[in-house]
């Protein structure tokens, strides 16, 4: 009993047409919902792109049509043999390791991982009682070396430079070595890839747990391996101490397993009654492995399970009518759920804000998953499928930055698509510049992006703000940290970065018992700065309505010196007005 099915999803000549069909009604959706709002060159370059593909698909279709049913079959593209692989998969792991490597440490770190640092200098015991203490763990073991932003965030970085060879044996493994490094290239410069990297947060080692758990998982139903088993074992630990969200990669790989050990069973055993037992223990047998492996992983997350049962019972993490908490704008022609799985999270993935551009990569995905044997198509649509079923019921606030792990075989698949579209050429010339095309194309968007990225400021910038401020303060200031938005929480970035004693520069955030979400808040503002000579306020960027409301509040007794921006944060300053000086 293998993972490995011959058998394709459907016949190769209604590929085409289902393909066209999908391809043909995401053109159609997205000229409806972006023809008017969106850049036009951009819509017109995917749609053009869009009706290529349609047009390959459709020629492919009516030359199968003319040839005997026993050769309807695409033309294979030159396999890459193992030492070719070694070679490529090596300098993407070293081009992987300078792009993440790059700037690592250039910006400060943003509210979520000042939150991170702060935790992990905590003593080792109260780490480990946390929800997912494995990159806490790794921050804490890093202050050893320095508190530096890129000390601290090298544990990410090398979990996504890892992530590049994981990526090519979980394609190796479910399709073939050209899939593999496909996937591992596009990942390479993958702009998503890159910031979750560089960023002091579990997501990157999120990514690489999770493409490890199936690769291994994968090995193991097919060649029956105890090291496969064990890396299985290992992989989904490490996994649940990442993040709980593990868990429902492991209920998706169990389906599987689950799915493909009946199907095997009724296969095998067609002409025996269904009570006959050598029916269920064939199946045991094969599941059995995974079950123990799986309930090593679960007895090895043992501590975490009394703070994950505390942290889903707290009210802050519900979601109540709502299905999910994110903050992009959905498209019209969508609406939640459906908005967060088929748009938001690919956006947000891919580094695409351009829908017509998402169409694109859905219809290369849809071609890869069409053209995968139904195994493997199982395999994908439960991994994708599966998670938003048990948000639906278990009603636990999310982002979809929590489910970055999709990334990955999402690639592949799209990889296999690419490959697949490749091979309905007929010259090998051909087939390959179509593949080194639609790979191109399928990595433009985060090439186009990288130089801005490494160019510009993605994060707040805590650290310069900050230190401008200690550096210039003098005798008599106090600073006021507005609370509007995620910064309510008990920990703030200003306790990480300060360095002047609160005695010396007094400061408070404003309001203290919650978040400024009405300017008629800030009717303490006078009381509280009347003993001071100078305010200084530290605002996210874009709050006109809270700088003029502090504007009003302090007419008459403070006039507005001096408005710096920090890459999205506002730093205001005003200081006391003279006795006799005039307002």
């Amino acid at each position: 009993m293998t993972q490995s099915d011959p058998v394709p999803t459907l016949q190769r000549w209604t590929l085409p047409i289902l393909a066209s069909m999908l391809t043909l009604g995401l053109l159609v959706l997205t000229l409806l919902d972006y023809a008017i709002s969106a850049d036009s060159s951009i819509v017109i370059a995917a749609c053009l792109f869009l009706l290529v593909l349609l047009s390959i698909l459709v020629i492919r279709l009516l030359a199968q049509t003319r040839q005997p049913a026993a050769t309807l079959q695409v033309s294979p593209i030159s396999q890459v043999t193992p030492s070719a692989a070694s070679r490529l998969l090596l300098g993407l792991t070293l081009l992987a390791m300078f792009l993440r490597l790059f700037q690592l440490g250039a910006e400060s770190f943003w509210y979520d991982e000042t939150w991170t640092a702060l935790f992990s200098s905590r003593p080792a015991s109260a780490i480990l009682r946390g929800v997912n203490p494995l990159p806490h763990m790794v921050a804490h073991l890093s202050l050893w070396l320095g508190r530096s932003e890129f000390i601290l965030r090298l544990g990410p970085a090398l979990a996504g430079v890892l992530l590049i060879p994981a990526t090519y044996l979980l394609g190796r493994t479910l399709y073939r070595r050209i899939e593999g490094l496909t996937a591992a290239g596009i990942l390479t410069v993958s702009l998503y890839a890159i910031y979750h990297s560089q960023d002091l947060r579990f997501y990157s080692w999120q990514m690489l747990f999770s493409t490890l758990t199936l690769a291994f998982l994968l090995r193991g139903l097919t060649h029956r391996r105890w090291h496969d088993w064990v890396g299985f074992a290992v992989a989904t630990a490490l996994n649940l101490y990442t993040h709980p969200f593990a868990l429902f990669a492991l209920a998706s790989e169990g389906l599987y397993a689950l799915a493909v050990a009946v199907a095997d069973s009724v296969a095998t055993h067609k002409g025996l009654p269904v009570g006959d037992h050598r029916r269920y223990l064939a199946a045991f047998r094969f599941l059995a492995p995974l079950a123990l492996c799986a309930l090593a992983a679960l007895v090895a997350f043992g501590p975490g399970w009394t703070h994950l049962s505390a942290l889903t019972n707290d009210p802050d993490w519900s979601t109540g009518s709502e299905f999910a908490s994110t903050g992009m704008q959905r498209s019209s022609w969508l609406v939640t759920p459906i908005a967060t799985w088929t748009y938001e999270l690919p956006s947000s993935l891919l580094a695409l804000t351009h829908p017509a551009l998402l169409a694109a990569f859905f219809a290369i995905f849809f071609v890869g998953l069409l053209s995968s044997s139904r195994r493997r198509a199982a395999l994908v649509l439960l991994w994708f499928l599966v998670p938003p079923v048990i948000l639906f019921f278990a009603r636990v606030r999310f982002y979809h930055r929590y489910l970055s792990y999709f990334l990955p075989l999402f690639m592949i698949v799209v990889a296999h698509g690419i490959h697949y579209i490749g091979s309905m050429l007929r010259g090998r010339r051909q087939r390959l510049l179509a593949v080194a095309l639609l790979a191109a194309l399928a990595a433009a968007p985060s090439l186009a992006q990288l130089p801005d990225y490494y160019q510009g400021t993605q994060k707040t910038q805590w650290r310069e703000t900050i230190s401008f401020i200690e550096a210039n303060h003098q005798p008599g200031d106090v600073v006021l940290v507005t609370l509007n938005s995620i910064l309510g929480a008990p920990v703030q970035p200003f306790d990480w970065y300060r360095t002047v004693p609160s005695t010396e520069l007094p400061w408070q955030y404003f309001p203290k018992d919650g978040t400024l979400a009405d300017p008629t808040q800030l009717g303490e503002l006078p009381a509280i700065t009347q003993h001071y000579r100078r305010a200084w306020f530290i605002l996210p960027m874009g709050s006109s309505e809270i700088e003029n409301g502090i504007s009003t509040r302090l007419s008459g007794h403070f006039l507005p010196v001096e408005k710096l921006d920090f890459g999205h944060l506002e730093v205001l300053l005003y200081r006391a007005i003279s006795p006799g000086e005039a307002p």
